[in-house]
């Protein structure tokens, strides 16, 4: 009967998405289209591709959403997303709210396996009219109670993102990539 319930309670979530849920996934898209399926990139799995069991399913619920590798040097790194439709606070103040505690923390110790990182963007709503930047963070430089500042995002941001030199080339390059985990915030 329990796992009738947690059947339901999942195909509620997935069929009711709210508008939030939505965009969200939009932007998750967004940001994979345009910058990590592209070469040198390679998706290898999504948290809920290997679920043989509904309990599996669960628990997988709790990783990271993709793994991926860099095909330049074979390293393996997973990926996690995070929108945030507007900057929060004036300028040069402006930040977007830190992300929950508990997946911090565990997000920490998926890093301490394979290099984790965070896609974030910030904009690009119908309301706000701002094009969407895009960044990627180490989580390692990220803090559970910490908002997370525009001053310190934008030595993550991603250039040239919707200018489309090459359509099979990511605008990140892999060395962009590694070097991000050598960033000091001095």
């Amino acid at each position: 009967m329990n796992s009738l319930m947690s059947t339901y309670e999942i195909i509620c979530k997935n069929l009711f998405k709210s508008d939030i849920k939505v965009r969200d996934q939009y932007f998750k898209e967004y940001f994979l289209d345009s910058i990590l399926s592209k070469h040198p990139y390679k998706l290898l799995t999504t948290k809920h591709d290997n679920s043989s069991s509904l309990d599996e399913y669960i628990q997988n619920d709790a990783m990271p959403e993709y793994s991926f590798i860099d095909l330049t040097n074979d390293k393996k790194f997973f990926v996690d997303a995070y929108h945030q439709p507007i900057w929060l606070g004036s300028y040069p103040h402006q930040y977007i709210n830190p992300m929950i505690k508990e997946k911090v923390l565990l997000y920490h110790k998926y890093d301490s396996i394979r290099r984790l990182f965070i896609a974030i963007t910030v904009g690009g709503g119908r309301i706000s009219g701002k094009s969407i930047e895009c960044f990627i963070v180490p989580v390692r430089f990220l803090k559970h109670e910490h908002r997370l500042f525009r001053k310190m995002l934008q030595y993550f941001a991603i250039q040239n993102v919707d200018l489309s030199f090459d359509e099979y080339s990511s605008p990140l390059s892999s060395i962009d990539l590694w070097s991000r985990l050598k960033w000091s915030n001095t």
